[in-house]
């Protein structure tokens, strides 16, 4: 399953919750009429959920049993513990994605968008100059997050948003949840920082129409040029 270098028509687009990467993703993928992967869609189904024999991917397994123990444990759960458990799975599942997403390369230009993009994995495929991390403030994050557990914004994960409904401790799930996020923030920044790749530093004072042209003219300018001739 080991690849090592990608085509040169795949996009990157990672970074940490509530950055609005998702958001770009899906306005450049309309935008050219690129094929979009959602890695969240593929990594918690059918790479969690769905493998024959879960126990050859001891990460994968037990990032799973992390999440099917619900939100209490979660809240209960030390942050370290669960950003480690989170690492490590994102690398034992990423070598499934790379898969999937050589696959579509040879056929179409491919937009790769989710939290599993980590910069660490992007460098060992050589594919630095055509991905972008977008890294969330901790302020950010917290504004953004809330919005969506209270239905005041689309975009939040249904399965969460039960859970945040439903739980007696949404103080201790928002610490739980936002610590967590923050300390993968500082992973991707830390990593990306050390493997030369381009971030974009997200907080309340930007605008999308901003990042996303940040986005667009960081990471697709090559393909912005070819379709406009």
């Amino acid at each position: 399953m080991e690849i090592t270098k990608m085509h040169n028509n795949v996009y990157w687009i990672g970074g940490s919750s509530c950055s609005g990467k998702s958001s770009c993703a899906k306005n450049l993928s309309e935008k050219y009429g690129i094929f979009l992967y959602n890695t969240d869609e593929h990594a918690f189904g059918k790479y969690m959920f769905g493998l024959e024999d879960i126990s050859k991917y001891p990460a994968i397994e037990k990032y799973k049993n992390k999440i099917c123990a619900g939100v209490e444990n979660f809240i209960q759960r030390d942050t370290d513990i669960s950003y480690k458990a989170f690492i490590d799975y994102c690398h034992e599942v990423f070598p499934f994605l790379v898969k999937d997403i050589d696959e579509l390369s040879k056929k179409q230009s491919v937009i790769v968008e989710g939290a599993h993009i980590l910069p660490e994995l992007i460098s060992a495929l050589n594919q630095k100059s055509n991905c972008i991390f977008l890294i969330s403030s901790e302020e950010q994050q917290r504004d953004i997050w809330l919005k969506e557990m209270h239905r005041e914004i689309s975009g939040g994960n249904e399965h969460e948003i039960r859970d945040y409904e439903q739980t007696d401790n949404k103080k201790l799930f928002e610490k739980a949840r936002i610590g967590l996020h923050q300390k993968i923030a500082e992973h991707i920044q830390r990593k990306a920082v050390k493997n030369s790749m381009k971030t974009i530093m997200v907080n309340k004072g930007n605008s999308f129409e901003k990042i996303l042209e940040i986005v667009e003219s960081q990471v697709f300018g090559s393909f912005s040029v070819s379709q406009k001739e």
